[in-house]
């Protein structure tokens, strides 16, 4: 069985490069975190920038790092002077596409919104 963690957040321009470090630091520990099965990070451009991380963990994953979860939601919720909803979901499906996903690092992330790497 699959699980998805959704954080959803508005945040300014200029705190975007907060919220990609307070990423990055969350994604190291995600990434040594038994259970992890991976990241999309998506952007919504507007009048403010809607943001929603979604992490993909099997059972024991999510109930593992849900303190984790938590302390992710706070760095970005203080980097953002904003509130962030948090929420859990069974993935009903996944249907991978015919080709591989080639990984979009967050660098290119630090690139559109001017963060040095």
């Amino acid at each position: 069985m699959m699980y998805a963690r959704v954080l959803t957040f508005h945040t300014d321009i200029d705190h975007m490069p907060a919220v990609i470090t307070a990423l990055d630091e969350a994604l190291a520990r995600f990434r040594r975190t038994p259970g992890f099965k991976g990241l999309l990070c998506l952007e919504h451009d507007g009048f403010r920038e809607q943001v929603v991380i979604i992490t993909l963990w099997d059972a024991t994953g999510l109930a593992a790092t849900a303190g984790e979860a938590e302390e992710a939601r706070e760095l970005i919720a203080d980097a953002t002077d904003i509130g962030v909803t948090s929420r859990s979901y069974e993935v009903l499906g996944f249907v991978p596409g015919a080709g591989v996903i080639e990984e979009v690092a967050l660098s290119h992330a630090r690139a559109l919104v001017g963060v040095p790497a």
